[in-house]
C-alpha cells in the first residue's frame, strides 16, 4: 500500500504537525510574553554614546567596550552597545555630580576602591584618555560613583553636557 501511495506519510505528519500547531495556538492565544508584559519605559531623549564602560555600577563588575545611556523618566539606564542588555541604572535625582578629566586627574580624585577601575595604566601621564565620573549617592547615604572612558576630551565634554542636560533640576542647579 505504501508503494502505490508513497505521499501518504508525509500528508499524515503535515495534518498532525498542523493540528498541535493549531492548538498550541489557540491554548496560548491570550498570554503575553515576559518582553511584553514587562512595562515599557518611555525615553524622554536618544541615547547617548557613554564610548567604554569601567566600572562602578552596582552589580555590574565586567567592563564594557561600548556602552550608552538612556534617560527615562527617573533613571539614567546604561546599557551595552546601543541596545544591549542593561549594565545597570542611576536615578536621575541621585547623580552629585559629573567630572570629566585625563585618567591621571580622575584617579586622583577617587578612592582606592572607585580607582581600581581604572586600572594600572591611571598613574601614567602618557594616557591621553579623558574620564567621566558620575557620582550618586543611594538612599542609605552610600557614595558611588560609574566611570566611562572616552578617546577624546571632545567626546567626554559633551557627554556630560547631556547627563547634566537631563539630571533633575534641583541637583543640575546645585552643580
Amino acid at each position: 500500500m505504501l508503494q502505490e501511495y508513497p505521499w501518504i506519510i508525509p500528508a499524515v505528519f503535515l495534518v498532525i504537525g498542523g493540528g498541535i500547531t493549531l492548538l498550541l495556538s489557540l491554548f496560548n492565544k491570550g498570554k503575553k510574553t515576559e518582553a511584553e508584559e514587562a512595562p515599557k519605559e518611555k525615553e524622554l531623549a536618544e541615547r547617548l554614546s557613554m564610548s567604554s564602560y569601567l566600572g562602578g555600577l552596582p552589580g555590574a563588575d565586567k567592563q564594557a567596550p561600548l556602552s550608552s545611556c538612556a534617560v527615562t523618566g527617573r533613571d539614567f539606564v546604561f546599557v551595552r552597545g546601543s541596545m544591549g542588555a542593561e549594565i545597570g541604572r542611576i536615578p536621575r535625582d541621585s547623580v552629585d555630580n559629573v567630572m570629566v578629566g585625563d585618567k591621571a586627574q580622575v584617579a586622583q580624585q577617587l578612592s582606592a576602591q572607585e580607582g581600581a577601575c581604572l586600572g594600572k595604566i591611571s598613574s601614567s601621564r602618557k594616557d591621553t584618555r579623558h574620564c567621566l565620573v558620575l557620582r550618586w549617592g543611594n538612599s542609605d547615604s552610600k557614595k558611588h560613583a560609574a566611570i566611562f572612558e572616552f578617546a577624546d576630551p571632545a567626546s567626554a565634554d559633551t557627554a556630560a553636557q547631556e547627563l547634566k542636560k537631563w539630571m533633575k533640576p534641583d541637583i543640575a542647579k546645585a552643580s
